[in-house]
Protein backbone atom coordinates (compact mmCIF):
# COMPACT_ATOMS: atom_id res chain seq x y z
CA UNK A 1 0.00 0.00 0.00
CA UNK A 2 1.10 3.29 -0.56
CA UNK A 3 0.74 5.90 2.38
CA UNK A 4 0.54 9.61 1.69
CA UNK A 5 2.04 11.78 4.01
CA UNK A 6 1.98 15.29 2.49
CA UNK A 7 -2.23 15.67 1.67
CA UNK A 8 -5.06 18.04 3.35
CA UNK A 9 -8.06 16.33 4.39
CA UNK A 10 -9.59 17.51 1.05
CA UNK A 11 -7.48 14.77 -0.70
CA UNK A 12 -8.63 12.29 1.59
CA UNK A 13 -12.18 13.16 1.10
CA UNK A 14 -11.19 13.27 -2.91
CA UNK A 15 -9.89 9.70 -2.86
CA UNK A 16 -12.74 8.15 -1.20
CA UNK A 17 -15.32 9.78 -3.69
CA UNK A 18 -12.74 8.78 -6.52
CA UNK A 19 -13.11 5.06 -4.71
CA UNK A 20 -16.61 5.40 -4.77
CA UNK A 21 -16.80 6.38 -8.12
CA UNK A 22 -15.14 3.55 -9.14
CA UNK A 23 -16.82 1.06 -7.72
CA UNK A 24 -20.42 2.57 -9.05
CA UNK A 25 -18.90 2.46 -12.68
CA UNK A 26 -18.07 -1.26 -12.05
CA UNK A 27 -20.25 -2.76 -10.50
CA UNK A 28 -23.47 -0.87 -10.78
CA UNK A 29 -26.50 -1.68 -12.65
CA UNK A 30 -27.49 1.75 -13.26
CA UNK A 31 -24.10 2.66 -14.68
CA UNK A 32 -23.97 0.16 -17.24
CA UNK A 33 -28.05 0.64 -18.15
CA UNK A 34 -27.22 4.66 -18.99
CA UNK A 35 -23.92 3.53 -20.71
CA UNK A 36 -25.93 1.44 -22.98
CA UNK A 37 -28.28 4.57 -24.02
CA UNK A 38 -31.19 4.40 -21.27
CA UNK A 39 -33.22 7.45 -20.47
CA UNK A 40 -31.79 9.34 -17.27
CA UNK A 41 -33.20 12.70 -15.29
CA UNK A 42 -32.47 14.25 -12.62
CA UNK A 43 -34.66 14.42 -9.35
CA UNK A 44 -34.78 17.29 -7.45
CA UNK A 45 -37.15 15.30 -4.28
CA UNK A 46 -34.54 12.23 -4.17
CA UNK A 47 -31.51 14.75 -5.19
CA UNK A 48 -30.05 12.08 -7.20
CA UNK A 49 -30.48 10.80 -10.59
CA UNK A 50 -32.93 8.33 -11.80
CA UNK A 51 -32.90 5.86 -14.79
CA UNK A 52 -35.87 4.02 -16.51
CA UNK A 53 -33.90 0.19 -18.02
CA UNK A 54 -35.75 -0.21 -20.87
CA UNK A 55 -33.17 0.59 -23.58
CA UNK A 56 -31.41 -2.72 -23.12
CA UNK A 57 -32.47 -6.29 -22.33
CA UNK A 58 -31.88 -7.03 -19.17
CA UNK A 59 -30.76 -10.52 -20.19
CA UNK A 60 -27.98 -8.80 -22.19
CA UNK A 61 -25.92 -8.01 -19.59
CA UNK A 62 -26.13 -11.44 -17.85
CA UNK A 63 -25.07 -13.47 -21.63
CA UNK A 64 -22.65 -10.51 -21.88
CA UNK A 65 -20.87 -11.34 -18.22
CA UNK A 66 -21.08 -15.43 -18.56
CA UNK A 67 -19.83 -14.93 -22.31
CA UNK A 68 -16.67 -13.53 -20.67
CA UNK A 69 -16.73 -15.73 -17.99
CA UNK A 70 -16.26 -18.31 -19.99
CA UNK A 71 -13.89 -17.71 -22.47
CA UNK A 72 -11.75 -16.54 -19.73
CA UNK A 73 -11.01 -12.56 -21.17
CA UNK A 74 -7.56 -12.54 -21.05
CA UNK A 75 -7.41 -13.67 -24.38
CA UNK A 76 -9.70 -10.68 -25.88
CA UNK A 77 -9.61 -7.65 -23.54
CA UNK A 78 -5.68 -6.47 -24.53
CA UNK A 79 -5.01 -7.98 -28.17
CA UNK A 80 -5.88 -11.43 -28.58
CA UNK A 81 -2.97 -13.36 -26.83
CA UNK A 82 -1.06 -14.02 -23.27
CA UNK A 83 1.83 -14.98 -22.73
CA UNK A 84 1.38 -18.79 -21.04
CA UNK A 85 4.38 -18.25 -18.57
CA UNK A 86 4.64 -14.98 -16.83
CA UNK A 87 8.24 -13.18 -17.85
CA UNK A 88 10.22 -12.49 -15.12
CA UNK A 89 11.63 -9.22 -13.91
CA UNK A 90 14.02 -8.61 -16.68
CA UNK A 91 12.06 -8.87 -19.57
CA UNK A 92 9.52 -6.61 -17.46
CA UNK A 93 12.66 -4.10 -17.09
CA UNK A 94 13.50 -4.66 -20.82
CA UNK A 95 10.01 -3.32 -21.30
CA UNK A 96 8.64 -6.19 -23.52
CA UNK A 97 6.05 -7.44 -21.52
CA UNK A 98 3.76 -6.05 -19.05
CA UNK A 99 1.07 -6.80 -15.87
CA UNK A 100 -2.08 -6.01 -15.93
CA UNK A 101 -5.02 -6.60 -13.85
CA UNK A 102 -8.59 -7.88 -15.56
CA UNK A 103 -11.80 -7.71 -14.57
CA UNK A 104 -13.12 -10.64 -13.36
CA UNK A 105 -17.29 -10.64 -13.94
CA UNK A 106 -19.31 -11.94 -11.76
CA UNK A 107 -16.66 -14.00 -9.24
CA UNK A 108 -16.91 -16.69 -6.64
CA UNK A 109 -15.61 -17.09 -3.34
CA UNK A 110 -12.74 -19.37 -3.88
CA UNK A 111 -9.12 -20.01 -2.66
CA UNK A 112 -6.58 -17.98 -4.26
CA UNK A 113 -2.56 -17.30 -3.75
CA UNK A 114 -1.73 -14.92 -1.64
CA UNK A 115 1.27 -13.48 -0.62
CA UNK A 116 2.67 -14.31 2.89
CA UNK A 117 5.15 -11.42 3.45
CA UNK A 118 6.49 -13.00 6.96
CA UNK A 119 7.38 -16.33 5.46
CA UNK A 120 8.11 -14.62 2.27
CA UNK A 121 6.35 -17.24 -0.13
CA UNK A 122 2.88 -18.19 -1.91
CA UNK A 123 0.52 -18.95 0.51
CA UNK A 124 -3.90 -19.40 0.31
CA UNK A 125 -6.56 -17.13 0.42
CA UNK A 126 -10.33 -17.41 0.62
CA UNK A 127 -12.77 -14.92 -0.57
CA UNK A 128 -14.06 -13.05 -3.84
CA UNK A 129 -11.08 -11.63 -6.04
CA UNK A 130 -12.60 -9.28 -8.33
CA UNK A 131 -9.33 -9.01 -10.77
CA UNK A 132 -7.28 -11.29 -12.21
CA UNK A 133 -3.20 -10.72 -13.21
CA UNK A 134 -2.01 -11.78 -16.08
CA UNK A 135 1.06 -11.50 -18.74
CA UNK A 136 1.26 -9.66 -21.49
CA UNK A 137 4.32 -9.52 -24.24
CA UNK A 138 4.18 -6.03 -25.66
CA UNK A 139 7.29 -7.21 -27.59
CA UNK A 140 5.01 -9.54 -29.37
CA UNK A 141 2.18 -7.17 -29.94
CA UNK A 142 4.23 -4.47 -31.62
CA UNK A 143 5.85 -7.06 -34.08
CA UNK A 144 2.29 -8.49 -35.10
CA UNK A 145 1.36 -5.05 -35.26
CA UNK A 146 4.17 -3.08 -36.65
CA UNK A 147 2.34 -2.27 -40.04
CA UNK A 148 0.98 0.10 -38.44
CA UNK A 149 2.99 2.19 -36.66
CA UNK A 150 3.34 4.70 -39.77
CA UNK A 151 -0.64 5.34 -40.31
CA UNK A 152 -0.98 5.56 -36.76
CA UNK A 153 1.76 8.56 -36.40
CA UNK A 154 0.18 10.61 -39.56
CA UNK A 155 -3.35 9.89 -37.66
CA UNK A 156 -2.62 11.32 -34.33
CA UNK A 157 0.70 12.58 -34.51
CA UNK A 158 2.10 10.24 -32.37
CA UNK A 159 5.11 7.80 -32.39
CA UNK A 160 3.52 4.41 -32.15
CA UNK A 161 6.16 2.96 -29.83
CA UNK A 162 6.15 5.68 -27.78
CA UNK A 163 2.18 5.00 -27.22
CA UNK A 164 3.33 1.20 -26.12
CA UNK A 165 6.40 2.33 -23.91
CA UNK A 166 3.42 4.48 -22.01
CA UNK A 167 1.86 1.77 -21.37
CA UNK A 168 4.86 -0.30 -20.45
CA UNK A 169 5.32 2.51 -17.73
CA UNK A 170 1.76 2.54 -16.23
CA UNK A 171 1.97 -1.53 -15.76
CA UNK A 172 5.64 -0.69 -14.16
CA UNK A 173 4.38 1.85 -11.40
CA UNK A 174 1.36 -0.22 -10.98
CA UNK A 175 3.65 -3.12 -10.12
CA UNK A 176 6.56 -1.79 -9.10
CA UNK A 177 4.95 1.28 -6.42
CA UNK A 178 6.36 3.25 -3.78
CA UNK A 179 9.75 2.20 -1.90
CA UNK A 180 9.92 -0.75 -4.23
CA UNK A 181 12.82 0.26 -6.23
CA UNK A 182 14.35 1.86 -3.59
CA UNK A 183 15.04 -1.42 -1.99
CA UNK A 184 18.72 -2.82 -2.06
CA UNK A 185 17.86 -6.32 -3.30
CA UNK A 186 16.11 -8.30 -5.23
CA UNK A 187 14.67 -10.47 -2.05
CA UNK A 188 12.83 -6.78 -0.42
CA UNK A 189 11.84 -5.33 -4.04
CA UNK A 190 10.37 -9.00 -4.80
CA UNK A 191 8.58 -9.13 -1.21
CA UNK A 192 6.86 -5.68 -2.38
CA UNK A 193 5.96 -6.20 -5.58
CA UNK A 194 3.95 -9.86 -4.45
CA UNK A 195 2.61 -7.71 -1.49
CA UNK A 196 1.19 -5.41 -4.61
CA UNK A 197 0.17 -8.62 -6.58
CA UNK A 198 -2.09 -9.68 -3.39
CA UNK A 199 -3.88 -6.13 -3.29
CA UNK A 200 -4.39 -5.49 -6.79
CA UNK A 201 -6.52 -8.63 -7.25
CA UNK A 202 -8.90 -7.09 -5.05
CA UNK A 203 -8.54 -3.63 -6.17
CA UNK A 204 -7.47 -3.57 -9.89
CA UNK A 205 -5.26 0.27 -9.31
CA UNK A 206 -2.66 1.33 -7.74
CA UNK A 207 -2.75 5.01 -6.54
CA UNK A 208 0.95 7.20 -7.48
CA UNK A 209 1.81 10.22 -6.23
CA UNK A 210 2.67 12.48 -9.29
CA UNK A 211 0.70 13.60 -11.69
CA UNK A 212 0.53 13.48 -16.12
CA UNK A 213 3.52 15.49 -16.63
CA UNK A 214 5.78 14.09 -13.82
CA UNK A 215 4.10 10.65 -15.01
CA UNK A 216 6.24 11.31 -18.16
CA UNK A 217 9.60 12.36 -16.82
CA UNK A 218 9.39 9.56 -14.15
CA UNK A 219 9.00 6.90 -16.64
CA UNK A 220 11.87 8.09 -18.67
CA UNK A 221 13.75 8.18 -15.41
CA UNK A 222 13.13 5.01 -14.74
CA UNK A 223 13.43 3.61 -18.21
CA UNK A 224 17.15 4.80 -18.55
CA UNK A 225 17.71 3.38 -15.11
CA UNK A 226 16.77 0.02 -16.24
CA UNK A 227 18.13 -0.14 -19.66
CA UNK A 228 14.82 -0.12 -21.37
CA UNK A 229 14.96 -0.93 -25.08
CA UNK A 230 13.60 2.05 -26.35
CA UNK A 231 14.62 6.02 -25.28
CA UNK A 232 12.35 8.71 -25.89
CA UNK A 233 11.54 12.65 -24.99
CA UNK A 234 9.85 13.58 -22.33
CA UNK A 235 7.68 15.80 -24.54
CA UNK A 236 7.34 12.39 -26.99
CA UNK A 237 6.03 10.96 -24.12
CA UNK A 238 3.75 13.57 -22.75
CA UNK A 239 1.68 13.27 -25.84
CA UNK A 240 1.15 9.42 -25.59
CA UNK A 241 0.03 9.60 -22.28
CA UNK A 242 -2.57 12.50 -23.12
CA UNK A 243 -3.51 9.56 -25.95
CA UNK A 244 -4.41 6.90 -23.55
CA UNK A 245 -5.58 8.41 -20.61
CA UNK A 246 -8.77 10.04 -19.22
CA UNK A 247 -7.48 13.40 -19.07
CA UNK A 248 -10.04 16.53 -19.20
CA UNK A 249 -9.05 17.24 -23.05
CA UNK A 250 -9.91 13.48 -24.31
CA UNK A 251 -12.64 13.74 -22.28
CA UNK A 252 -13.80 15.83 -24.83
CA UNK A 253 -14.15 13.39 -27.31
CA UNK A 254 -15.75 10.98 -25.05
CA UNK A 255 -19.82 10.91 -25.54
CA UNK A 256 -20.40 10.07 -21.92
CA UNK A 257 -18.64 13.13 -20.69
CA UNK A 258 -18.68 15.30 -23.55
CA UNK A 259 -22.64 15.88 -23.49
CA UNK A 260 -22.77 16.69 -27.32
CA UNK A 261 -20.84 14.23 -28.70
CA UNK A 262 -22.45 11.31 -30.88
CA UNK A 263 -22.81 8.34 -27.90
CA UNK A 264 -19.25 6.11 -28.46
CA UNK A 265 -21.87 2.70 -27.95
CA UNK A 266 -23.84 3.82 -30.97
CA UNK A 267 -20.94 3.95 -33.15
CA UNK A 268 -20.18 0.77 -31.92
CA UNK A 269 -23.49 -0.37 -32.64
CA UNK A 270 -23.93 0.71 -36.37
CA UNK A 271 -20.22 -0.20 -36.95
CA UNK A 272 -21.25 -4.11 -35.72
CA UNK A 273 -25.01 -4.02 -37.23
CA UNK A 274 -22.64 -3.17 -41.11
CA UNK A 275 -20.76 -6.00 -40.31
CA UNK A 276 -23.11 -8.55 -39.50
CA UNK A 277 -25.47 -7.32 -42.82
CA UNK A 278 -21.86 -8.09 -44.61
CA UNK A 279 -21.42 -11.62 -43.40
CA UNK A 280 -25.31 -11.94 -44.36
CA UNK A 281 -25.37 -10.83 -48.01
CA UNK A 282 -22.02 -13.08 -48.17
CA UNK A 283 -23.80 -16.00 -47.09
CA UNK A 284 -26.82 -15.00 -49.44
CA UNK A 285 -24.45 -15.21 -52.37
CA UNK A 286 -22.84 -17.93 -51.46
CA UNK A 287 -25.79 -19.64 -51.25
CA UNK A 288 -27.41 -18.86 -55.01
CA UNK A 289 -23.72 -18.95 -56.24
CA UNK A 290 -22.11 -22.12 -54.47
CA UNK A 291 -19.67 -22.73 -57.22
CA UNK A 292 -16.23 -20.23 -57.74
CA UNK A 293 -13.49 -20.14 -59.94
CA UNK A 294 -11.64 -21.17 -56.50
CA UNK A 295 -14.82 -23.12 -54.37
CA UNK A 296 -17.21 -25.56 -54.89
CA UNK A 297 -19.75 -26.12 -51.56
CA UNK A 298 -22.70 -27.28 -53.62
CA UNK A 299 -22.58 -30.28 -51.65
CA UNK A 300 -23.62 -28.31 -48.34
CA UNK A 301 -27.46 -28.84 -46.75
CA UNK A 302 -27.02 -24.84 -45.21
CA UNK A 303 -24.69 -22.08 -44.42
CA UNK A 304 -24.03 -20.86 -41.44
CA UNK A 305 -22.68 -17.35 -41.17
CA UNK A 306 -21.30 -15.85 -38.52
CA UNK A 307 -18.82 -12.49 -37.79
CA UNK A 308 -15.45 -13.02 -35.90
CA UNK A 309 -14.47 -10.41 -32.93
CA UNK A 310 -11.38 -10.53 -30.73
CA UNK A 311 -13.44 -9.59 -28.26
CA UNK A 312 -17.01 -10.42 -26.79
CA UNK A 313 -18.64 -8.01 -27.90
CA UNK A 314 -22.21 -6.55 -26.04
CA UNK A 315 -25.54 -7.70 -28.21
CA UNK A 316 -28.14 -5.59 -26.85
CA UNK A 317 -30.43 -7.69 -29.03
CA UNK A 318 -31.50 -11.67 -28.10
CA UNK A 319 -33.12 -11.86 -31.34
CA UNK A 320 -32.06 -11.12 -34.86
CA UNK A 321 -29.75 -9.65 -36.22
CA UNK A 322 -27.51 -10.79 -33.02
CA UNK A 323 -28.78 -13.66 -32.40
CA UNK A 324 -30.08 -16.59 -34.21
CA UNK A 325 -32.68 -18.77 -34.23
CA UNK A 326 -31.13 -21.48 -32.44
CA UNK A 327 -29.95 -19.06 -29.54
CA UNK A 328 -26.51 -18.54 -30.93
CA UNK A 329 -24.38 -15.19 -30.98
CA UNK A 330 -24.16 -14.24 -34.48
CA UNK A 331 -20.94 -12.30 -33.38
CA UNK A 332 -18.45 -14.77 -31.86
CA UNK A 333 -15.52 -14.02 -30.37
CA UNK A 334 -12.27 -15.79 -31.18
CA UNK A 335 -11.88 -18.40 -28.46
CA UNK A 336 -16.12 -19.39 -28.81
CA UNK A 337 -15.88 -19.77 -32.62
CA UNK A 338 -13.03 -22.48 -32.21
CA UNK A 339 -15.46 -24.25 -29.65
CA UNK A 340 -18.05 -24.16 -31.88
CA UNK A 341 -16.04 -25.61 -34.91
CA UNK A 342 -14.43 -28.16 -32.87
CA UNK A 343 -17.15 -29.18 -30.15
CA UNK A 344 -19.80 -27.79 -30.56
CA UNK A 345 -20.54 -25.65 -28.07
CA UNK A 346 -22.59 -23.07 -27.87
CA UNK A 347 -21.62 -20.10 -25.54
CA UNK A 348 -23.84 -19.46 -22.67
CA UNK A 349 -25.88 -22.54 -23.65
CA UNK A 350 -27.83 -23.11 -20.34
CA UNK A 351 -29.10 -19.64 -20.90
CA UNK A 352 -30.97 -20.52 -24.40
CA UNK A 353 -34.19 -21.49 -23.59
CA UNK A 354 -34.80 -18.13 -21.46
CA UNK A 355 -33.30 -16.09 -24.89
CA UNK A 356 -36.48 -18.41 -26.85
CA UNK A 357 -38.52 -17.42 -24.18
CA UNK A 358 -37.96 -13.25 -24.27
CA UNK A 359 -37.98 -13.01 -27.46
CA UNK A 360 -40.53 -10.61 -28.87
CA UNK A 361 -41.20 -9.64 -25.65
CA UNK A 362 -41.33 -5.37 -25.40
CA UNK A 363 -39.95 -3.96 -22.00
CA UNK A 364 -42.12 -1.08 -20.65
CA UNK A 365 -38.83 0.14 -18.53
CA UNK A 366 -39.41 0.88 -14.84
CA UNK A 367 -37.54 4.25 -13.18
CA UNK A 368 -35.45 3.77 -10.91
Amino acid sequence: MIVMTDFRRSDLIDVFAVEGLCYEYCASAAMRCIGKGSMIKWDAALGSHRYKDSSVNALSFELHDKRNAESFGFRTRLGTWLDEENAGETEAERGDTIKFAQLKPNPKTEEYPAWNSIVGRIGRGYGATNFEIGTFSLAQFRKENAFMGEPFRLKYGINFDAVLFVIWAAAFFGTYVGITMHNSTWAQRHNRTMSNFSNLMFRGYTMVSFDLDEFASEAVWFAKQLGHEKAFAIEEVRKAVEFISLSEEAQKTIGLWSGGKPSVFDKRKKFILEKVDQARSLADRIAKEPKGTNFDVSWAKSIEWRVLSPFVEFAWLIDEPLYDEAGMPRVLQVQELLDHLTDGRVPTEGLVPLIKELRGVEFQGNWY
